[in-house]
């Protein structure tokens, strides 16, 4: 079966253009393109520079422009300079506390060790030549309220 039976298959008794490419998306084949030759151009002269003009609106923008890159720089070196200053303050306030915790951890353990019994009778007896209570030197009475005694109140007979 030949290209064209194949096209009169697919479109019928419709006109078939003889051009046609079969199968592909282009049904037609596109004309063909006239070239021109190039034209050589020869220069008799050298190109004159064009000089540049610039109002004076355009000078005061590259001035505001710089001033404002100015002053955004200066406000990034003032900021970055109070962080170095925050972060250095932070530090010594960091090993300040790291020294009061250890300065708050001995005076605890010196607490601790001054509040035991054993130790404060201890320091009575040889220190302060106290003497451990008999039996009748040690008066006990009762209290309306069993949980509660007052310091300062009157003992009773």
């Amino acid at each position: 079966m030949t290209t064209q039976e194949r096209y009169e298959i697919m479109y019928g008794d419709k006109k078939v253009d003889t051009k046609a490419i079969i199968g592909n998306n282009a049904r037609v084949l596109a004309p063909e393109r006239k070239t021109q030759p190039k034209k050589v151009k020869t220069r008799t002269h050298a190109p004159q520079p064009v000089a540049q003009t610039h109002s004076m609106r355009d000078h005061i923008r590259m001035g505001v422009a710089i001033l404002a890159i100015a002053v955004l720089c200066i406000c990034y070196l003032s900021i970055g300079n109070a962080n170095y200053k925050q972060r250095r303050a932070n530090a010594l306030l960091k090993t300040e506390v790291s020294e009061m915790i250890a300065e708050n951890d001995e005076l605890k353990a010196s607490i601790t060790e001054a509040t035991n019994l054993a130790k404060i009778k201890k320091i009575a007896v040889k220190r302060y030549g106290m003497k451990t209570p008999d039996k009748a030197h040690i008066i006990k009475y009762g209290s309306e309220k069993k949980d509660y005694v007052r310091q300062y109140s009157s003992i009773p007979d």
